[in-house]
């Protein structure tokens, strides 16, 4: 900033004292008085000097001050409320599945085959059968439709024999009845041997549970049948060789760790969770931009639809839920887009130890009739990969948000006259304006600097108090020279100040609201009260006429019985100097060769006692002679004021509102009256 007002302060103060000055017709006089006739009188006032300067101002107190006020930009939260990419991978292995359980398959043994006598017999005819013992010939069930295989990690068969035959089956202990399984061939150790402890009554069934944990079950079975019989107890009995009994096999409640078989839907129910780490702990948000990338691997040889549910994520009051189709042995990816979702969860949590849920159903499409191999480890794949989310609001606790105020740079015009300019008092407002709910630590450095290439630094780290729900609030900080580094910084009177930093919002249990339209603002202030150092010098105020006209002057002066000439000199500013008053009647001559001189008079300083201004006054009488009487007589009359100022050394003059130089000059006349008569 630079104007003319300093300038003019500092080199024209004992400069442009205007003459003014009126006669008024003389009155005729009864009596002897005193008239006086003014020359100059002109008041010229220190607010006058700084009017149009931008940085400087009157204070309360009058006083003038040296001001700059720099603002900093508004800064909005904005899309600084995240919640930081996460990623999980999710797993979920077929484990063991379930197959149909397949149909019922039996053999058949005749009573030909297990008591060769009978062949004989003809059928009907009644006779004793004694107690024997028996084994039929392997026999092959019917294959099973339901698979080619299966590896059982759990399941059961169950054996049930049906008898038709007029005598019992078993005869335990020495014989009782029990059936040997082959799987896929009759030859090397059987599957299994199944023991009935009881026999079996003609005409009855009886079922047998056999646990078929840990076994792989083929297609096809194998049976052969061993054991004896009471016969018929010396009872004739009816005997048709064609009668005889079967022995079926029903496979159930299969946990299947391998098989080539034909699937049914499967579920497989999986949770992942993400732990948030950001130092936030939210108990409800809405989310403006995020979304969950999935890619899903589908290593199972059937189809899968997976559907999901988001507790923690939340559309129009219910759990953000979707569903997706998958291929046989693909690979995909999904989006799930949460934006204008709301995030719920669970409060009490501090920042750090939440986590958001995630539930998966995976749901295996049936195979139909069609037999597919699968294994147990066979497997889905889910990677969950949670985008950063940007947030519009959070409520909760919030613990490390960041506002970084971008550097900006504000330049500070200093008057042309600076070397005339010194601090007393310094201080610097720091004001931040705010809207944010929540404790804030503010990290501000300051940093100024001069065209010279000359820098200097100061850092301030003030708390922010939490803003009211209803509006904002303003913090200040005031520095004042006993500040570290303040007075190296005053001191320089940098010319260009430039602000950065940072704010960092929330602090540890405190529970607050903030919204991207949460806004952050404020300004940096330097003030001080300006002390003037004037130089040695001289100079000469603008010459001015006298505006009385001569002839009134003439006939006032006529009737003098004496003329003095009078100058009066007050002084509100705090330095003092001298007074020359010249007069002549060629303007260009007044200051080079005048035709009267008045002066050199003294000016003394004013006086500052107790904080008030006492002005120093000081009056001069000069008698005038027949010649100088004569030189005011006739026009035209021009004066000029020329003032000396010793300077005021190493010691700055303190300016206030009210400080003035005032100059009066007149002659004072005593004048003879009487009336006029026959037109004297």
């Amino acid at each position: 900033m630079k104007g003319p007002g300093v300038a003019r302060l500092l080199l024209l103060i004992p400069l442009a004292f205007a003459l003014s000055c009126s006669v008024e017709k003389p009155v005729a006089p009864k009596w002897e008085t005193s008239v006086a006739v003014p020359l100059i009188d002109k008041t010229f006032t220190v607010r006058e000097l700084v009017e149009d300067e931008e940085d400087l101002f009157f204070d309360q107190d009058s006083v003038l001050n040296f001001s700059v006020e720099k603002s900093l930009d508004t800064y909005y939260v904005g899309e600084r409320l995240k919640i930081s990419a996460l990623e999980k991978i999710v797993s979920a292995d077929m484990g063991n599945f379930r197959v149909d359980s397949p149909d019922t398959v039996s053999v058949h043994v005749t009573f030909g085959e297990i008591y060769p006598p009978s062949q004989s017999i003809p059928p009907g005819q009644s006779v004793v059968v004694p107690a024997f013992e028996f084994q039929t010939d392997v026999k092959a069930a019917a294959p099973f439709s339901a698979f080619q295989y299966v590896k059982l990690s759990g399941g059961w068969l169950e054996l049930t024999v049906v008898n038709d035959l007029p005598v019992p089956l078993g005869s335990p202990p020495q014989a009782p009845l029990s059936a040997k399984i082959w799987g896929g061939s009759p030859s090397g150790e059987p599957l299994l041997v199944a023991e009935f402890p009881e026999a079996i009554p003609p005409g009855s069934r009886r079922n047998l549970e056999v646990d078929v944990s840990g076994l792989l079950i083929p297609g096809r079975l194998y049976i052969q049948i061993t054991g004896g019989s009471e016969g018929s107890r010396g009872q004739a009995v009816p005997i048709d060789p064609q009668h005889g009994f079967a022995v079926s096999v029903y496979l159930r409640d299969l946990a299947v760790e391998e098989a080539v078989a034909r699937i049914p839907e499967q579920e497989i129910r999986t949770h992942a969770s993400f732990p948030i780490k950001d130092t936030l702990a939210v108990q409800e948000a809405v989310i403006k931009r995020g979304a969950v990338a999935v890619d899903f691997e589908n290593a199972l040889p059937l189809g899968v639809r997976l559907s999901y549910e988001m507790p923690n994520f939340q559309r129009d009051g219910k759990p953000l839920r979707g569903e997706f189709q998958l291929s046989p042995r693909t690979k995909r990816r999904e989006w799930i887009d949460l934006a204008g979702v709301r995030i719920t969860a669970q409060p009490g949590s501090r920042p750090g130890e939440q986590e958001l849920d995630f539930d998966w159903l995976f749901s295996t499409l049936g195979t139909g009739s069609a037999m597919v191999p699968l294994r147990a480890s066979d497997s889905l794949h889910a990677r969950l990969k949670l985008e950063e989310i940007v947030l519009s609001e959070i409520t909760g606790e919030v613990g490390g948000i960041r506002v970084g105020i971008d550097p900006i740079v504000r330049r500070i015009d200093v008057p042309d006259q600076v070397d005339s300019l010194e601090f007393e008092r310094v201080t610097l407002e720091l004001a931040l304006e705010h809207t944010l709910e929540f404790p804030a630590r503010a990290h501000i450095v300051i940093e100024g600097s001069r065209d010279d290439g000359r820098t200097a630094e100061i850092a301030l780290d003030p708390t922010l108090n939490p803003a009211p729900p209803d509006g904002p609030r303003t913090d200040r900080f005031i520095i004042d020279q006993d500040y570290p580094g303040f007075k190296q910084w005053i001191s320089m009177l940098p010319t260009s100040v430039l602000v950065r930093g940072s704010v960092e919002v929330g602090a540890p249990g405190w529970v607050g609201t903030v919204s991207e339209q949460d806004w952050l603002r404020g300004s940096v202030t330097i003030s001080a009260p300006v002390a003037v150092r004037i130089p040695e010098q001289t100079t000469r105020g603008k010459v001015d006429s006298l505006k009385s006209k001569a002839e009134d002057r003439e006939e006032a002066l006529d009737f003098v019985k004496g003329v003095r000439l009078v100058a009066e000199v007050e002084n509100r500013l705090l330095f003092g100097g001298s007074v020359v008053l010249k007069f002549a009647h060629d303007s260009s001559l007044v200051y080079e060769q005048p035709e009267v001189t008045v002066g050199p008079i003294g000016i003394d300083p004013a006086r500052k006692t107790n904080g008030q201004i006492q002005p120093a006054r000081r009056t001069i009488e000069i008698a005038l002679g027949e010649a100088q009487l004569n030189f005011f007589r006739s026009d035209p009359v021009y004066s000029g004021v020329e003032v000396y100022f010793p300077g005021t050394g190493d010691q700055p003059a303190e300016l206030r509102a009210s400080d003035y130089l005032r100059v009066r000059a007149y002659l004072e006349t005593r004048v003879l009256v009487h009336e006029r008569k026959d037109g004297d």
